[in-house]
This record gives structure tokens, C-alpha cells and sequence, in this order.
């Protein structure tokens, strides 16, 4: 399981980047379209309730964790790829996403409840 796209001032998640980390490209990523078309194909994997707000303390997106089968992310992530064209994209996600943009994403319900569970004991939820 990995994860990309969260912010730590959305949540306390140890795998969680401060805001600033993602603003610090000055490119926008070649590959952001293709990234945003993979991500907008996940399955919801934890159905978490809430908002994110931007830091204009706009609405940006939902906290609500999306899935391919091995990465998570957040659907917060869409929205700020969507309104800051340079948000940063980890490296080793583009080229998960290059390999594999032509294979739809299917994940079984069991996947999605062990994905699940292991994301609340990362995240440290009890």
C-alpha cells in the first residue's frame, strides 16, 4: 500500500506532506492530465466524511480516500490538481500511472476491506 496526495493539514495521517510540499514545483507535470484521468478512476476505498479546505478557506474537495489496488489517495487530490495546474505529483506515481493508464482499475470489495483496515491502523484510527 502507498499513498500520494495528502496533506497534513487536512488530517493527521503519518504519511501526510505539509501543504508547502506541494506547492514548491514551478512546472506544471507533463503528465498531469494522464494522472488526473487514472485518478479519477478509482475505487472509493474509505468512505470518510468531511471537507478539505483550501487555503483560501474554500471548500477544495472531499477526504474520502479513492484506490487503484495499491495506491491510496484522497479526493481532495483531484480538486488541487484541478485548481493549481504545478501541484506537485510524486515521480514514482507518474510512472505507476504511465504503466498502467491503459488498464481499467479494478478492485474486488474483499481488496477494498483489507486496503481499508490497513489504512485505519496507518492512519491511526482505533
Amino acid at each position: 500500500m502507498k499513498f500520494v496526495g495528502f496533506i497534513a493539514e487536512h488530517a493527521k495521517d503519518p504519511f501526510a506532506q505539509k501543504r508547502s510540499y506541494y506547492f514548491k514545483e514551478k512546472d506544471i507535470n507533463p503528465n498531469k492530465d494522464d494522472v488526473l484521468a487514472y485518478l479519477k478512476r478509482g475505487e472509493l476505498c474509505v468512505p470518510l466524511m468531511g471537507g478539505a479546505e483550501d487555503v483560501d478557506e474554500e471548500m477544495i474537495g472531499l477526504i474520502s480516500i479513492y484506490t487503484d489496488g495499491e495506491w491510496l489517495w484522497p479526493k481532495y487530490f483531484i480538486n488541487y490538481l484541478e485548481k493549481y495546474p504545478n501541484f506537485k505529483i510524486e515521480e514514482e506515481f507518474v510512472q505507476h500511472v504511465l504503466k498502467n493508464r491503459a488498464k481499467e482499475v479494478t478492485v474486488t470489495e474483499e481488496e477494498v476491506s483489507k486496503l481499508e483496515k490497513e489504512f485505519y491502523r496507518i492512519a491511526g484510527f482505533k
